[in-house]
């Protein structure tokens, strides 16, 4: 899953940059973030959840140019959420922008989701007699106090044993990349809004919970899932 995402981040880097520079990229995504020191350690949510999230984001661009790609768009998207609920925010902020932007093909976004959605819920519901399982309503359990909200949205980015910026500094420029990609673009045509929205949603999210740190592991380990759109953010 690890090796797929890579390839992802290079295809959606050779986008705009040559093959020496696309390379270079993918080659901070693998080894420079925690997608080798943890998503790729175990088989657990996250190396699929940035798999999916590449991948969507390779459609995402895709779909803009020829709109059949939306519903691809749409199914890997609703897996992305199978895989890990917190991709939520993906499924939503991408589905505004097809919405506002596409309104004649927002359908085929919906169709996709609903491939995966409609067995998904039928299956919780004659399982759990729930439309979705404990797993996602155990993380409402989990919200934080107002001051360890405040704790975890410092601690996710610089916290020593969890900090974002510490672990993968270079995502610093992904900040300066972003201006660059939003600098007198702020338009809701502009895919890269929403884009830069789903990184910025996630990192209040994360920090709502309690155990904001990831427990058991190293380095921020909530935020693998958002790492393909942090590297993405480097192109520029």
């Amino acid at each position: 899953f690890g090796a797929l995402a890579v390839a992802a981040i290079y295809l959606l880097a050779r986008r705009e940059l040559s093959v020496n520079r696309s390379l270079i990229l993918a080659g901070i995504f693998a080894f420079a973030t925690s997608m080798w020191s943890t998503a790729t350690r175990a088989l657990w949510q996250h190396g699929p959840s940035a798999l999916f999230l590449a991948v969507a984001v390779l459609l995402l661009f895709r779909a803009r140019e020829r709109p059949r790609w939306f519903f691809a768009l749409g199914l890997v998207l609703a897996f992305a959420y199978l895989i890990r609920p917190t991709n939520a925010l993906a499924v939503a902020f991408i589905g505004s922008y097809v919405l506002i932007n596409y309104p004649r093909q927002v359908w085929l976004y919906v169709a996709g989701l609903l491939v995966i959605f409609v067995p998904y819920v039928a299956q919780n519901w004659l399982t759990y007699g729930n439309l979705f399982p404990p797993y996602s309503y155990q993380l409402f359990e989990r919200f934080s106090t107002p001051s360890v909200f405040l704790e975890g949205l410092a601690g996710t980015l610089i916290s020593p044993a969890r900090g974002l910026f510490i672990f993968s500094s270079v995502f610093l420029f992904s900040i300066y990349g972003a201006y660059l990609r939003l600098k007198g673009r702020l338009s809701l045509s502009n895919p890269d809004l929403y884009l830069a929205s789903i990184i910025v949603a996630h990192w209040i999210m994360i920090a709502l919970f309690q155990d904001w740190g990831g427990a058991w592991s190293i380095g921020p380990r909530y935020f693998v899932d958002v790492i393909p759109l942090l590297a993405y953010f480097l192109i520029p």
